[in-house]
């Protein structure tokens, strides 16, 4: 963390977010399973986890504690020597199945008093929807937890497999300060993926598709050459460097051919 941004580690993923996610703000990472929303998720947590401003993460009742944990010792930055020490794992679904909402609410309250965090990530939000005793009780919920999240110093990513469709009928969506979309597209007879920056209060961002792969350095973003800021008024000729600009291969990432570019 820096300042009032949370950053990821992966410089062109914090150019593209203006700087980074909101530092003392909720972030909603969405898409459907497979897009990698868990492994950005693990890459905020390990880059910005300190023993003095721990992160924590709380699952729910989409994925097992256990797993979430076993796949992310696959992932180079996971360091196992700060589990337990900068950070913590959670297991909310026990406390939604017994307790429900109500009791989600006080144990993420009770966690952030003890830990005093840095960082809250809750994997998956959307699974706790069906706790809820219809839209209003569901509503209620949000209300009180967003409302204990932002009066404390710290960052939280909800994570949640959402359709494109449901960030504009969704009311966690309406509590964002910051929307990320990880989709992965058919073309032809490749698949190809892309982050889309949907909402981001405060900051300017770059707008646009962008691809990106999942390795096991987390996610490795490539951000659209259109969105780069290009340089004001004509370049000034220097000597040894032709005058006229040469044609060079840019190749589009959402049509997977070719085109030339001055």
């Amino acid at each position: 963390m820096n300042g009032d941004r949370l950053r990821s580690g992966h410089r062109p993923l914090d150019d593209v977010l203006g700087g980074g996610l909101p530092g003392n703000g909720i972030s909603i990472i969405m898409g459907l399973p497979g897009t990698g929303k868990t492994i950005i998720a693990e890459q905020y947590t390990f880059h910005n986890a300190r023993p003095d401003r721990p992160a924590v993460y709380f699952s729910t009742l989409s994925e097992p504690l256990e797993k979430i944990i076993r796949f992310g010792q696959d992932l180079d930055f996971f360091d196992a020597a700060a589990v337990g020490k900068s950070v913590f794992y959670e297991d909310l679904g026990q406390v939604a199945g017994r307790d429900g909402l109500a009791g989600v609410g006080d144990h993420v309250a009770a966690v952030l008093k003890d830990r005093r965090p840095g960082l809250v990530v809750i994997d998956s939000f959307k699974a706790l929807r069906v706790l809820a005793d219809g839209d209003a009780g569901f509503r209620q919920f949000l209300h009180q937890l967003a409302g204990r999240l932002t009066a404390f110093p710290a960052a939280s990513l909800w994570v949640g497999e959402y359709e494109s469709a449901e960030a504009a009928t969704s009311p966690e969506f309406a509590v964002a300060d910051a929307i990320v979309e990880l989709a992965a597209v058919p073309l032809g007879q490749r698949e190809h993926r892309f982050l889309h920056v949907r909402k981001l209060r405060g900051s300017g961002f770059l707008s646009g598709q962008h691809g990106y792969r999942l390795t096991t350095q987390g996610l490795h973003l490539f951000p659209r050459l259109a969105d780069i800021p290009a340089p004001s008024g004509p370049v000034p000729h220097q000597p040894g460097i032709p005058a006229t600009p040469t044609l060079l291969p840019i190749v589009d990432v959402r049509q997977g051919t070719d085109t030339l570019r001055t």
